[in-house]
């Protein structure tokens, strides 16, 4: 039998408003990544870093590295941070009371599709949630 594969990713296909779409989900020491696409390239590269208050709520600085540098492009960044960020507390210990922040791993997105739509973005969002890779 083959040792584990010492990189956890998942990788999943589905059609998003008629477009084939390929999902894939990696997660590394340093940092996560998540690469959405209907062309079969990676596209617009996006660094999503969060910063978690002593609240507990969490904060995006999103930053456009390669490609289209367009307001949706980071509305759908963010988002998907919020996702691999719920999956992965889920997993994390609970943040103490007097811990005042505390950085989030940073996340990498890559994006490759046809049309940047609310639907497109509910559709990416429910395909990640399958996506528990973090």
């Amino acid at each position: 039998m083959p040792p584990p594969d010492p990189l956890k990713n998942v990788t999943k296909s589905c059609v998003i408003n008629d477009s084939a779409t390929e999902i894939a989900c990696a997660a590394f020491d340093d940092r996560n990544f998540v690469a959405v696409t209907q062309y079969r390239k990676l596209g617009t590269v996006v660094s999503v870093t969060g910063q978690r208050a002593s609240t507990g709520q969490v904060t995006y600085a999103t930053s456009v590295l390669l490609g289209r540098d367009e307001p949706e492009v980071h509305v759908f960044a963010r988002a998907i941070a919020e996702i691999v960020q719920r999956s992965s507390a889920s997993r994390d210990p609970v943040v103490p009371a007097d811990h005042v922040t505390s950085a989030c791993k940073p996340l990498l997105v890559t994006l490759a599709l046809t049309e940047f739509t609310p639907q497109v973005l509910s559709r990416v969002c429910a395909e990640l949630q399958d996506c528990k890779v973090w």
